[in-house]
C-alpha cells in the first residue's frame, strides 16, 4: 500500500537547491526509495534544444514525446494540474516526491536553502550553505526529513481523513495529530473531467468486483495481469 511522502526544496536561483536536492536522492534511492522529482522551472522557455527537431515539432504539436537510447522525454503545453501529478507519480510507481521550487497548491513541507526570502508556515528545515553539509549531516537530515513529513493529500477536501478540508488535516499533523490521506490507500482512481473522485471502501469494492469479472471474460487478458485501464467518452449533451 503506497503513501506518498515528500518535500519541497525552496530557494533562491544559484542557492543551492538541485546540489542539495540530488545528495538527498541518493541516500533515499540507497535506503531503497523510488523517489519521484519535480522541477518547476517557471521562467523556462524551451525545454527541448531550442531549434532542434524536437523544438520545432513542439512548435506546431501539443505534444511530443522524444525517445533515445535508454530514456525517453515527453514535452506537452499547457499547465499540469495537482490530480495529473499524483496519477504520473503512481504510474512510475514512487514513494517520495522530491518537489524543486514553491509548490503552489499543494501541501508539503518545505526544506529552505539559502538566504533568501520567502517562507511559509510548512518550513520545517532551513540549510543556509548546502556545499558545506559533510555525507553524515545529509545522512541525519534525510532521517528528519522520512520522521517529519506527512502523507501528502491528494486536495480533494473530501473529509475521509476525519476533517473537511486538506488545510485542516495538514494544521492537525503539525499540532502533534495522527492522520493520513487515506485515499492513497485505494488501488482504484476514477477520474471525471479532470477532477479525480474519492472512492469510499464499499463503492470501490463494487466498482473493482464488476470491472474484474467483466475483464476476466474478455478474450485474450492474461489471468496475471496487474492493472486495467478504461476510458469512457460522452457525446456533449445539452441541455
Amino acid at each position: 500500500m503506497m503513501y506518498m511522502k515528500g518535500v519541497a526544496i525552496v530557494g533562491d536561483h544559484n542557492s543551492g537547491k538541485t546540489t542539495l536536492g540530488k545528495r538527498i536522492l541518493q541516500v533515499l534511492k540507497e535506503r531503497g526509495y523510488k523517489p519521484f522529482v519535480f522541477k518547476h522551472a517557471p521562467h523556462t522557455e524551451h525545454f527541448a534544444d531550442e531549434g532542434k527537431d524536437t523544438e520545432q515539432y513542439l512548435s506546431v504539436a501539443d505534444t511530443v514525446v522524444a525517445t533515445g537510447k535508454d530514456i525517453y522525454a515527453v514535452y506537452a503545453k499547457g499547465h499540469l494540474p495537482i490530480h495529473k501529478l499524483f496519477a504520473l507519480m503512481r504510474d512510475f510507481g514512487a514513494d517520495f516526491l522530491l518537489y524543486e521550487g514553491t509548490p503552489h497548491g499543494l501541501l508539503i513541507p518545505w526544506l529552505k536553502v539559502g538566504n533568501g526570502k520567502g517562507d511559509s508556515p510548512y518550513t520545517l528545515w532551513h540549510v543556509e550553505s548546502p556545499q558545506s553539509l559533510t555525507d553524515e549531516e545529509v545522512e541525519e537530515l534525510v532521517d528528519d526529513i522520512l520522521s517529519r513529513t506527512w502523507t501528502i493529500p491528494m486536495m480533494l477536501n473530501c473529509g475521509k481523513c476525519g476533517v473537511d478540508t486538506c488545510q485542516e488535516y495538514v494544521d492537525a499533523i503539525l499540532s502533534g495529530e495522527e492522520r493520513t490521506c487515506v485515499l492513497w490507500e485505494s488501488t482504484m482512481r476514477i477520474i471525471i473531467d479532470g477532477k479525480e473522485v474519492p472512492l469510499v471502501p464499499f463503492i470501490e469494492k463494487l466498482y473493482r468486483s464488476v470491472i474484474e469479472s467483466l475483464v476476466n471474460n474478455l478474450k485474450g487478458v492474461p489471468r496475471d495481469y496487474h492493472s486495467v485501464e478504461i476510458y469512457l467518452g460522452r457525446e456533449k449533451h445539452e441541455d
